[in-house]
């Protein structure tokens, strides 16, 4: 999953919101992606908008 999408909390193409309200629908308690594409700075305005939800972790690609 690239997750570049929009970070507007009402933007269309926000995969996170999605991810947050499936977790929520399906009772899913963990869910692993791969391939996300996420920098620091983008993980960490993640955890700012959903960290009371979801907890987010991420490994960097070690060249980028």
């Amino acid at each position: 999953m690239n997750g570049f999408g929009s970070l507007e909390s009402a933007g269309d193409d926000n995969k996170w919101n999605a991810i947050v309200r499936m977790l929520s629908q399906e009772k899913i308690a963990i869910l692993l992606l791969q391939e996300t594409h996420l920098t620091e700075a983008r993980c960490e305005k993640l955890r700012e908008m959903y960290g009371k939800r979801i907890r987010v972790f991420h490994s960097g690609h070690p060249l980028a």
